[in-house]
């Protein structure tokens, strides 16, 4: 009897501690599942549920059994496991505990996308909700983590250097990206011709990529050339790979859901086929981290600039506080409820620094079936979203205001104040545990966004799309004669631009005002468009140009070089549209040919980075 009441109160610790940790919610479920008992050099597969294999390759164990469909696995430090499957959570299998923790919990709608762990054992975890929220976070061994790094593209594959901060990660675009992340930087990426579908860092900075599109294993240089392949007759595919603890071996999963093991020297195939039917993901007990190939540049250009001024495509804001101890509204679930967030925090991306932001929603009816947040609650279509952000760098203050363009779904929330209440659908509380507290979220995604950004005594006008997310709870919990008590507020919210202008004074004919705008190596397609008021005043661009290519007279269809050029014009607007592109610089005047006295022209640059 003693034993148990020591083993309640230690759940319990483990429960109050996370939730003080802010964000790294773990669970106190005890599956009837067996400790984990692996030695350096097992293998475990995230596919068919979880499963460990020996170092040889033999079937030693089920660590957690269908319907658990992980599609991501990592060992860490001391033989932890973690994994993640549909649900936006990490679940952590500890050597000497019962196995299936939820470890930590993540946005609404999310999906965990990849993971790795470091020397030290901590955690990356790359997550994405299938449209503008991409993110890597990092956790300590006990869940604490700093704010994450809020990215443009999904990750579909993630490795961490020796060093615990540089990481190395593919999207559906070619080539690796990197960052800092304890130095919140992005660093030069490494130029592989292809996505990748898994990659793994070597200790001698070279680089195993499985390309997403099929083919062999490439191991890459610093430069992206390859300088060794691996591969196995009748494979098309890898999806997941790891190394063993010697740093001499590969172990390779096949889209056809079977193991190989290669000879990293040499290339030659040791061992497999082992059929295991389906592999997400795999991981090495023991596995060397590796070192990341040296950065001598600048990261790639990810938005689009007008007159070197870039939009907010790439700018991320987060911030985490404590929460207050009693709700700042009253919550209506069963009709409509007003709430208020603000945060203050870091930014990064284009203009790095500082930002704060106020918004005020509305949500309807609670009736929503998602479930939403830890607890596993109804939410709510959001009816209205309106605020103001500012974001002050070292060189620019950018002004915005976020609203929402229409009123519905997707976008919810939820508002509830609760006492000594359970909930059966949370994946972080057991259903007996009563709670105290309240509940508040917003999820705008997308939103639209207009923003101000000076520079020079020149204001440029930047909109677009911008997906905003708040978190405020606290809970109070209170089992026999332990109470434990804590809760989080957060708030993220990344921009994806689609318009970015200046307006400028023109009073006389034969008055040219010289332009530019700077586009990622992904953009294929760029519109510019020349508005004025007047339809007897007239304006042409001239001298359009990409580097070196010969100049272009607006009023004519051709092609210069590989750019196709098409020219539209109404009364008062200009629209030319230019194809071909490959990123780079475009080059233009704007020109009036007549013009009936003072009058406000706008240049805009249309579209979306890539």
């Amino acid at each position: 009897m003693a034993s148990r009441k020591r083993g309640g109160r230690a759940a319990l610790a483990a429960v109050g501690s996370t939730l003080v940790a802010l964000g790294a919610l773990q669970s106190v479920s005890s599956a009837p599942l067996r400790p984990i008992d692996h030695a350096p050099g097992d293998i475990v597969v995230a596919g068919r549920g979880l499963i460990s294999l020996s170092p040889d390759g033999r079937f030693r164990r089920t660590i957690d059994p269908p319907p658990f469909s992980p599609s991501v696995v990592a060992v860490g430090r001391g033989g932890m496991i973690f994994s993640a499957g549909e649900l936006p959570t990490l679940r952590r299998y500890e050597p000497d505990a019962p196995a299936g923790q939820s470890f930590a919990n993540f946005t609404d709608g999310s999906k965990v996308t990849a993971m790795a762990t470091t020397a030290d054992g901590d955690i990356y975890v790359g997550t994405s909700d299938g449209q503008f929220l991409h993110a890597i976070h990092r956790f300590t061994p006990i869940g604490v983590s700093p704010l994450p790094f809020l990215l443009t593209s999904a990750v579909r594959t993630l490795d961490v250097a020796a060093d615990g901060c540089t990481v190395l990660y593919g999207t559906a675009a070619p080539g690796l990206r990197r960052l800092n992340f304890c130095s919140r930087t992005r660093l030069q990426a490494v130029p592989v011709p292809v996505p990748a579908r898994a990659v793994r860092l070597l200790r001698d900075t070279t680089v195993l990529v499985a390309p997403a599109g099929g083919g062999p294993i490439r191991r890459v240089g610093a430069d992206g050339r390859t300088v060794r392949t691996y591969g196995a007759r009748g494979v098309g595919s890898w999806t997941a790979m790891d190394v063993t603890p010697d740093g001499n071996s590969l172990w390779a999963a096949s889209g056809g859901g079977a193991l190989f093991r290669f000879d990293l020297a040499s290339g030659a195939q040791q061992q497999g086929p082992i059929g295991l039917g389906i592999i997400r993901g795999l991981a090495v007990a023991g596995a060397p981290r590796g070192s990341a190939p040296e950065s001598s540049g600048l990261p790639e250009r990810e938005a689009i600039d007008l007159d070197g001024i870039s939009t907010l495509t790439g700018e991320a804001v987060t911030s985490l506080a404590n929460p207050p101890q009693q709700p700042r509204f009253q919550c209506s679930p069963g009709g409509e409820t007003s709430v208020k967030f603000d945060g203050a925090g870091e930014a990064i991306g284009p203009y790095p620094g500082s930002f704060a932001v106020d918004l005020a929603a509305t949500i309807g009816r609670q009736s929503v079936q998602l479930p939403s947040g830890v607890l596993g609650i109804d939410v709510g279509p959001l009816r209205a979203l309106q605020g103001d952000f500012t974001i002050r760098s070292a060189e620019r203050i950018v002004t915005g205001r976020v609203s929402l363009p229409a009123a519905g779904l997707p976008n919810t929330g939820t508002c509830i104040v609760f006492e000594r209440r359970t909930f059966p659908r949370s994946f972080v509380f057991p259903p007996n545990y009563a709670l105290t507290g309240y509940y508040s979220n917003a999820h705008a995604r997308p939103a639209r966004y207009e923003a101000h950004i000076f520079a020079a005594g020149r204001v440029f006008v930047d909109r677009g799309a911008t997906t905003t997310i708040f978190t405020e709870e606290y809970h109070l919990l209170g089992v026999s004669d332990q109470r434990f008590a804590g809760g989080l507020k957060r708030h993220v919210q990344t921009f994806v631009s689609d318009r970015v202008s200046v307006t400028d004074s023109f009073r006389a004919s034969s008055q040219r005002v010289r332009h530019s705008a700077g586009f990622p190596r992904t953009t294929r397609k760029a519109t510019l468009q020349i508005s004025w008021r007047r339809p007897r005043d007239q304006f042409v661009v001239a001298g359009l140009r990409l580097s070196a290519r010969r100049a272009y007279e607006s009023g004519r269809q051709e092609r210069s070089g590989k750019l196709k050029i098409t020219t539209v014009r109404s009364p008062t607007k200009l629209k030319i549209t230019v194809s071909g592109l490959q990123g780079g610089r475009l080059r233009f005047d704007v020109v009036a040919r007549r013009v009936a006295g003072a009058t406000p022209v706008e240049t805009a640059v249309l579209g979306r980075s890539g």
